[in-house]
């Protein structure tokens, strides 16, 4: 599998110092990244930081640990130390820009090592919290969110990036997706939807960084397909 280039530049109505102790401070990120099950300080040392963080999404449970060298306020760079990647590296940079608002510049670079888990999991994802991007430009008439889309069977798995205005229902997203193409037997109109884990509505609007899960339908009714085999096992 090649290498996966992330890059992505917004404004955070906070200012860079603040911004800088969020990415940096790995011991609150359960508390605002759901994907999160808990982090680990393998050790502080100056301005340099090792850490674990394990992860608890769609029933796959990994970890990995990455070697941060910061400069406080400024910029975080992050090389992997052990994971299931063959790659993973990338780098914040933090401009402050004033009136309490800062630039942020991420890199990303990853490889995984499973093919399974590159269809299911997005280290862009999993290490840029969502909800911060703020756009401000006077041209732009409609503010766009970066959003993930997922489905798979057991032979194959597909997880899709896209873009769609704020406001968007997450059933117009999924529809929007073109997922049906690939699996011609998915209905879009009707299979049921989720975002990180938790099954939504349809009318359920979408935020940045919000991950779509599709759900395959139940194929009997659980209270009928037990009644049967109470039927089967008598008989």
């Amino acid at each position: 599998m090649p290498v996966k280039k992330v890059e992505k530049n917004i404004l955070v109505l906070h200012g860079a110092d603040k911004m800088f102790e969020l990415v940096d401070k790995v011991e609150d990120y359960p508390h605002f990244l759901p994907w999160y099950s808990k982090t680990e300080v393998i050790g502080r040392s100056g301005n340099e930081l090792k850490a674990r963080l394990f992860m608890d999404y769609m029933h796959v449970r990994q970890s990995f640990a990455t070697h941060n060298r910061n400069i406080p306020g400024k910029e975080i760079r992050m090389d992997l130390l052990d994971g299931p990647f063959k790659t993973l590296r990338g780098t914040w940079k933090f401009i402050d820009l004033g009136d309490d608002m800062c630039k942020i510049e991420f890199n990303l670079e990853y490889d995984f090592s499973n093919a399974v888990l590159s269809a299911l999991i997005s280290p862009y994802s999993a290490i840029f919290p969502p909800h911060w991007s703020k756009r401000s430009s006077k041209r732009q008439t409609a503010v766009m969110l970066e959003i993930e889309i997922v489905y798979g069977l057991s032979d194959k798995q597909v997880l899709k990036n896209m873009q769609v205005e704020e406001g968007t229902r997450i059933r117009a997203a999924a529809l929007k997706s073109g997922l049906d193409e690939i699996f011609t037997d998915l209905d879009l109109h009707s299979a049921p939807l989720g975002i990180f884990g938790k099954a939504v509505k349809d009318d359920t609007p979408l935020r940045d960084g919000d991950r779509i899960e599709i759900y395959r339908p139940l194929q009997a009714d659980p209270k009928e397909a037990r009644r049967r085999r109470v039927l089967n096992q008598k008989g």
